[in-house]
């Protein structure tokens, strides 16, 4: 009885790990797409004013492109890269994926 909890209490624990190895893997990779984004971002400014316009996002960012007036809601003609960032978390969490 006493080797089943143990066996029972190492297989919780191993659980437990993999869960943190899995959230850690998952932080890693968000870091990493967030990375990815802004440097997307940053070449897709083309006239560097933190902003992307429509034009700019053409061909560069093509999500973007294709989801701009969703992403501008304001309807101010260019979009931050916060905007995005929000805008891609919302789309991921509607479809069940952490961002």
């Amino acid at each position: 009885m006493k080797s089943q909890h143990i066996v029972t209490a190492t297989l919780c624990l191993a659980l437990v790990g993999a869960a943190g190895l899995a959230h850690a893997d998952n932080a890693s990779r968000q870091e990493r797409l967030v990375q990815k984004l802004t440097e997307r971002f940053t070449t897709a400014d083309v006239n560097g004013d933190g902003l992307l316009t429509a034009a700019e996002a053409e061909g560069k960012m093509r999500f973007v492109h294709r989801h701009f007036s969703e992403i501008d809601s304001g309807q101010q003609g260019a979009v931050s890269l916060d905007q995005i960032k929000d805008f891609v978390a919302q789309k991921a969490m509607a479809r069940g994926a952490v961002f």
